[in-house]
């Protein structure tokens, strides 16, 4: 069941966007696929990544927890 739902979401994106991105577009495609999520609810939510376990570095003050 929760494959289909999530097929059925999918085929609801507007995916002529996608068409139009070139080169290496490896986080765009992310983007996009993240914005069409959180569109389809306020329910939805996206969490981008680890956070990075140098203090300072990548995204300032976020670290690993042990």
């Amino acid at each position: 069941m929760i494959s289909a739902s999530i097929e059925n979401i999918i085929k609801m994106f507007d995916w002529d966007i996608i068409t139009r991105m070139y080169g290496s577009s490896h986080s765009s495609v992310i983007g996009f696929l993240s914005s069409e999520w959180i569109k389809k609810s306020s329910d939805h939510s996206v969490l981008d990544g680890a956070p990075s376990h140098f203090v300072g570095k990548g995204r300032k003050g976020q670290k690993n927890m042990p």
